[in-house]
């Protein structure tokens, strides 16, 4: 108050005001101008984020699936079950199936299975 009540008594000290103003007006601009510009790299980051996130699923499922034939061919390598075998070759062909899609970028991802094999799905109840 007391210097709003000074700069109106002095011209300088208003015109110093003025120009004190408008340099951070300017600054106040060019940070805005700033701000968009890196939301926009941010939402472009986001996109291919979601793009490549795809494929590590493709490639943690075709893990995952390899795990349970490995385990399953050797539980048949123990029983000599030939039926054991063939259920052993079912994740065998998925998780290739999906390592195959993860290397040359098929756009195929099993969401019903994700999101039941996910944190997410098993932290929150069912409604």
């Amino acid at each position: 108050m007391q210097l709003q009540a000074l700069a109106q008594q002095q011209p300088k000290i208003r015109d110093d005001y003025k120009k004190e103003i408008a340099k951070y007006e300017a600054i106040a601009t060019s940070l805005d101008q700033k701000k968009e510009k890196l939301q926009q790299q941010a939402q472009e980051s986001e996109k291919l984020y979601e793009q490549l996130n795809v494929h590590d699923d493709q490639f943690d499922l075709s893990e995952a699936a390899f795990a349970l034939a490995i385990a399953m061919l050797a539980m048949t390598s123990l029983t000599q079950k030939g039926w054991l075998y063939g259920a052993a070759m079912v994740p065998a062909t998925f998780g290739l199936f999906m390592g195959i899609a993860g290397l040359l970028n098929w756009d195929y991802h099993p969401d019903a299975l994700t999101n039941i094999l996910s944190d997410n799905a098993i932290q929150q109840p069912y409604k």
